[in-house]
Parts: C-alpha cells; structure tokens; sequence
C-alpha cells in the first residue's frame, strides 16, 4: 500500500495486491493474477501478464491489462469490464 503523496508500486511474479492513495500513483503489477486499486489521485494502472483486476475507484487515468483475461472496474458507471487489449495498443500506449 503506498503512502500520501506520488508513488509507484511494482509487484513481482506472483499474484500481487497493489493499492494506490490519494496521489497519483504508479502501478505495476507484473506477471500473475494481480488486483490493482487506483486510489483518489491521478492514476496509472498496468496490471501485466496474467488474469488481472484494475479497479480505478473514479479516478484512474490510464489502465490496461496486458497479456491474460482482465478485467476494468469502472465504479462511476457502475458497468465492469472484461477485455484483453492487443499488444499493437499496448505497444502505442506504453512504447514498443
């Protein structure tokens, strides 16, 4: 869990829990099945290799999910999201 202020928080190999705060935030989850919470601030979420869950709490920014089934919570719409981004997008956001 990241303190007050700006951080980032990379996970490892495994399946990570990342939980952001009210600054903005950087998460990495890496590969496996990770869950990444945005936090209040402005946020970005990549959740990695894996089956993942980005849940951006109303304020996250840019997410995406990489390689495996994710799945984006959108909690101001109330609607989730279940998709798998292509690399060629993932390439465009995040550099080849």
């Amino acid at each position: 869990m990241g303190a007050d202020g700006i951080d980032g928080i990379s996970g490892d190999d495994g399946d990570d829990s990342l939980i952001g705060n009210a600054g903005d935030d950087t998460l990495l989850g890496g590969d496996g099945r990770d869950t990444l919470l945005g936090g209040a601030g402005r946020d970005v979420a990549l959740g990695g290799d894996g089956d993942d869950t980005v849940n951006g709490q109303g304020s996250v920014d840019t997410v995406a999910g990489n390689e495996g089934d994710d799945k984006i919570v959108d909690p101001a719409s109330e609607i989730d999201e279940s998709f798998m981004l292509p690399q060629s997008v993932l390439d465009a956001i995040f550099g080849a």
